[in-house]
């Protein structure tokens, strides 16, 4: 809420919604070419990622999303695209990733202090205090709807 007091006595509210994302798809922020060229469209939050591609938002000190329970990624609509959901613990996109395929789901919830990678056949526990990159790989060529990325405590 914000209150402006004229020295007159003239005083006016206005109450204002601020939503501040850690995954903003906006240019600057939102890579569509991690891995191959792609493209995205920030007014309809479409990407299109190149054959086999990757697009997402890559941290040089990593993000810690430790402090949270879920991490929740939406489709707009079904893809076509073979779409999955990757996290890296290292600054390397040719590492081990934790994948997490949509199918035929428009939605995927992570449980974050539950996330693993496979290295060397093992299963191995990815490090949420140091998430370095994130975001959608696809077979590509195809647009790929996003509704949205977030933190939660709490699954609606």
């Amino acid at each position: 809420s914000v209150t402006f007091q004229a020295s007159s006595g003239f005083s006016k509210s206005v109450s204002v919604k601020v939503k501040a994302t850690t995954f903003p798809m906006t240019g600057g922020m939102f890579n569509p070419s991690i891995w191959e060229k792609g493209t995205c469209d920030e007014a309809t939050k479409t990407l299109v990622t190149g054959t086999y591609g990757f697009g997402g938002w890559k941290y040089t000190n990593g993000a810690d999303i430790s402090a949270y329970r879920y991490l929740v990624a939406e489709l707009g609509k079904h893809n076509q695209s073979a779409v999955s959901f990757r996290l890296f613990d290292e600054n390397n996109y040719w590492s081990q990733p934790a994948v997490y395929d949509f199918g035929n789901s428009r939605r995927v919830v992570v449980e974050i202090n539950n996330m693993y990678k496979e290295v060397a056949g093992q299963q191995v526990k990815l490090n949420p205090a140091h998430v370095y990159i994130i975001g959608f790989w696809s077979t590509g060529g195809k647009p790929i709807k996003l509704n949205d990325v977030y933190l939660t405590n709490t699954i609606e």
